[in-house]
C-alpha cells in the first residue's frame, strides 16, 4: 500500500497478486488472499434457500422484475415502478430485495412496518429523503480507501458523506418519533438502522479529513508525486497544447488541466508548513532571477516559465529576439544564455544560474512532495481501517433509502401494507389489486380496473372483507371513463367473463384459478399482478391494491408464451407442457 503510485493516476498499491499459483482456488480462497493484504473484499455468503421466495425459471423474465421482455428496457419494469431511490447503494439494494424476497414474517412485518413509519408522517419522511439525497456511493468508496487506492478526490467525497450521517440519523430518529405520535407503534427495521448510523469514530475521522484536505481535492494521486514550483507560483505550463495529467511534471490532473500544488491545508503538519516555505523561498528566488534576466538583456517581455518536461527556461518574445538577434548575433550569448529551443512565438533560453536555482527549486519541491504524499497517505489508511464501520453505515444507508422510496411511491400511489398470515393453509387475499407498471403507463383519462383476488384459505365461505361485490371489478387492465365498470377496448363480453372467473375464486377456497376470455381482456394482466403482488409483499413493500392478506409463499413460478425449441426439435405445445409439467412437479408447500 506504501509504494509508489501508479502510472494510471491511482492511490498507489502493489500491483502483484496476491494469490498464489494454485488453479484449484475457490471464492473464499480469493477472499482469504486479499484479507491478508489488507484488500476489503465481502467474503462470498450463501443465501439460504429456506430464508428467500424462491423464483422459478422465467419469473424474473415474465413479470419483468428488472427489465422489459420485449427490449430489455428497465423503463417498464417492476423495479422501476417501486424505485423511489436517490443514492446508488438504494438501488442496487432494491434489486437485491426484489431478486430474493424473505420468507420470514417476521423480516418481512419489520420491513413493512419501516415502511409504515414512513408513510405515517411525510413531513418526517421529507426531512430523511432531503438528508439521503445527494449521499455518496459510500460503499465503493469505503472500498477504495480500505484498499488504500483512494485518490484524495474519492476520500474527500467519502469524508463528506459519513459527515451527514448524524443528519440521516436524526432523520430516522424523528420519523420514528412522529410515527409513535400517529399511532404507528412499530416502527419495524428502522430502530436497528438508527443504531447502525451511531460511530463516533467515523464521526471524527470525517471531520480529519475535512480538515485536512484541501477542497477541491485533486483527482489523483500521481498528480503531485513530481511536485513544481513556478516562478509566477501558478500551475506549470503545459506547453499549450492541454495533454494528458499525471505525467512528466506538467501539473496536470486526469483531465489534462493544470492541477493544484497541494494535497493537504495549511496548518496539518508544521515539518510540511516548514517545507512550503522553503519552496516559496525557491520561487522567490525565480522571480528575482527573473527581475535580473530582463535588465541583463534588456528586454522587458523575459519570463521563467516552466516548459513540460523541460524545466524551467527563459522566455523571450520571438519577434524581439529575432530583431536583436539580427543586430547583434551574440545579444544573448554574451550573457550565457543558450538557446534550448523555440516556438512560433517565442524563443527559450537556458543559463547555468537558472540550472541552479532550478536544482533547489526541484530538492524544495521534492521534500514537500515526499512529505506531503506519506502524510495523505497515512490519513487514507487510518480511515481504510474504519472500512467495517463505512461498509456498516453504507448498507443501513441503503436500506433507509430503498423504505424511504416505498413509503414515497405507497403514498403517492395507494399502495397497502400486507398483513402477513401465519398458518398451515396457504391463502391470498387481495382486493382491488392492481398492476403496479400498467397503471402508470396508461395515458390521461384512463383508469386501470382493479381486480380481486383469492386463493386457499381454508374456510370455504366469502372473503375476509365480506362485502357483495366478491367478484371485483372485473377482469379488464384499463378502461375508459371513470366509473371504472367499463371493459377496455368495447368488449363487455370478455370483460365480464374474466370477472366471472375472479368472483368463482373469491368464493371459494379453492387454490387453483382458470381464467378464459377472450384477447385484450386483461388475463394477463391479472395473473402479472398476482405475481407482482407476491413478489412485494414479501420483499417488504407495499402492494397495490385496498387491502392484502397473504402466507409466506415459498416459491413461484410462471409459464408465459409460447416459444418454439428449435434445437431441441420441441414445437411450441410440446415446450409448454413440459414446462407446465415441471412447475407441477416442483410447485409444493404452498408454491
Amino acid at each position: 500500500p506504501d509504494s509508489a503510485p501508479s502510472a494510471a493516476g491511482d492511490g498507489g498499491g502493489d500491483a502483484a497478486s496476491p494469490l498464489p499459483p494454485d488453479p484449484r482456488l475457490t471464492l473464499f480462497d480469493i477472499a482469504a488472499a486479499f484479507e491478508s493484504r489488507r484488500v476489503p473484499l465481502n467474503r462470498p455468503r450463501l443465501l439460504p434457500r429456506a430464508a428467500h421466495l424462491h423464483l422459478g425459471a422465467g419469473v424474473i423474465r415474465d413479470v419483468e422484475i428488472l427489465a422489459t421482455a420485449r427490449d430489455g428496457s428497465r423503463a417498464g419494469s417492476l423495479a422501476a415502478a417501486v424505485d423511489g431511490t436517490a443514492t446508488p447503494g438504494g438501488r442496487r439494494l432494491l434489486r437485491a430485495w426484489l431478486l430474493a424476497p424473505l420468507r420470514d414474517a417476521g423480516a418481512i412485518r419489520s420491513r413493512s412496518g419501516a415502511v409504515a413509519a414512513l408513510a405515517a408522517d411525510r413531513s418526517a419522511a421529507a426531512r430523511l429523503d432531503g438528508a439521503l439525497a445527494g449521499l455518496p456511493d459510500l460503499a465503493r468508496l469505503g472500498g477504495r480507501v480500505g484498499g488504500r487506492r483512494a485518490s484524495p478526490r474519492e476520500l474527500l467525497s467519502l469524508a463528506r458523506g459519513c459527515a451527514r450521517l448524524p443528519d440521516v440519523r436524526a432523520a430516522v430518529g424523528a420519523v420514528v418519533e412522529a410515527a409513535a405520535g400517529a399511532g404507528v407503534a412499530d416502527a419495524g427495521a428502522l430502530g436497528e438502522l438508527w443504531g447502525e448510523l451511531g460511530d463516533a469514530a467515523l464521526d471524527e475521522a470525517a471531520a480529519t479529513v475535512l480538515g485536512a484536505l484541501v477542497d477541491p481535492a485533486p483527482a489523483c494521486l500521481a498528480t503531485f508525486a513530481d511536485y513544481t514550483v513556478a516562478a509566477d507560483g501558478a500551475p506549470p505550463d503545459t506547453g499549450g497544447g492541454g495533454g494528458g495529467g499525471g505525467g512528466g511534471g506538467d501539473g496536470g490532473d486526469a483531465d489534462g488541466r493544470p492541477g493544484r500544488t497541494a494535497i493537504l491545508r495549511d496548518g496539518v503538519s508544521a515539518d510540511l508548513d516548514a517545507l512550503r516555505a522553503a519552496a516559496a523561498g525557491a520561487a522567490a528566488a525565480l522571480r528575482a532571477y527573473e527581475a535580473t534576466a530582463r535588465a541583463a538583456v534588456g528586454v522587458p517581455g523575459v519570463k521563467v516559465r516552466q516548459v513540460k518536461n523541460a524545466g524551467f527556461a527563459l522566455r523571450v518574445p520571438r519577434a524581439t529576439g529575432e530583431r536583436l538577434l539580427a543586430a547583434d548575433a551574440a545579444h544573448f550569448s554574451r550573457h550565457g544564455w543558450v538557446l534550448r529551443g523555440s516556438t512560433r512565438g517565442e524563443l527559450r533560453y537556458v543559463t547555468p544560474a537558472l540550472s541552479a536555482i532550478e536544482r533547489d527549486a526541484a530538492a524544495a519541491a521534492a521534500a514537500v512532495s515526499g512529505l506531503e504524499v506519506r502524510l495523505y497517505r497515512q490519513l487514507r489508511d487510518a480511515v481504510g481501517d474504519l472500512t467495517p464501520s463505512v461498509r456498516a453505515a453504507a448498507a443501513a444507508v441503503a436500506a433507509l433509502d430503498v423504505l424511504a422510496g416505498w413509503a414515497s411511491v405507497a403514498t403517492a400511489r395507494g399502495y397497502t401494507r400486507p398483513l402477513i398470515l401465519e398458518g398451515p393453509v396457504p391463502t391470498v387475499e387481495l382486493r382491488a389489486l392492481r398492476h403496479p407498471v400498467v397503471e402508470r403507463c396508461l395515458p390521461p383519462g384512463v383508469q386501470f380496473v382493479p381486480n380481486d383476488v383469492r386463493l386457499g384459505g381454508g374456510s370455504g365461505g366469502p372473503p375476509s372483507w365480506a362485502s357483495d361485490d366478491a367478484g371485483g371489478g372485473g377482469g379488464g387492465a384499463a378502461a375508459t371513463g371513470g366509473d371504472g365498470d367499463a371493459p377496455p377496448n368495447g368488449a363487455p363480453a370478455a370483460a365480464a367473463a374474466t370477472a366471472a372467473a375472479a368472483a368463482a375464486a373469491a368464493a371459494s377456497d379453492r387454490h387453483l384459478l382458470m381464467l378464459t376470455a377472450a384477447n385484450g381482456a386483461g388475463k394477463s394482466v391479472y395473473l402479472y399482478s398476482l405475481a407482482a403482488a407476491v413478489v412485494l409483499a414479501q420483499a417488504g413493500c407495499w402492494v397495490p391494491a385496498s387491502s392484502a392478506r397473504l402466507t409466506v409463499t415459498p416459491a413461484l413460478f410462471t409459464r408465459v408464451g409460447a416459444v418454439d425449441d428449435v434445437s431441441g426439435g420441441g414445437g411450441g405445445f410440446q415446450v409448454e407442457m413440459a414446462e407446465t409439467a415441471a412447475i407441477c412437479a416442483r410447485a409444493r408447500g404452498g408454491a
